[in-house]
């Protein structure tokens, strides 16, 4: 299990995770920031994961 919290993300970031992936609380991609999450089983997005307006963000499971 991969845990992400307390971050910004502000350029390219990608995170994998070989079963399950949490992101939240505390975890922002800003318009400048791209974010793309991988897991094998689950990813869950917890209050306080935010893509502000112009940030991109992609997941597959």
């Amino acid at each position: 299990m991969l845990v992400l919290q307390g971050q910004t993300v502000t350029g390219v970031q990608q995170f994998s995770a070989a079963d399950s992936l949490i992101a939240g609380p505390a975890f922002t991609v800003t318009a400048e920031g791209s974010l793309t999450l991988e897991a094998g089983r689950e990813i869950i997005l917890k209050p306080g994961f935010h893509v502000r307006p112009g940030g991109a963000f992609h997941a597959s499971v």
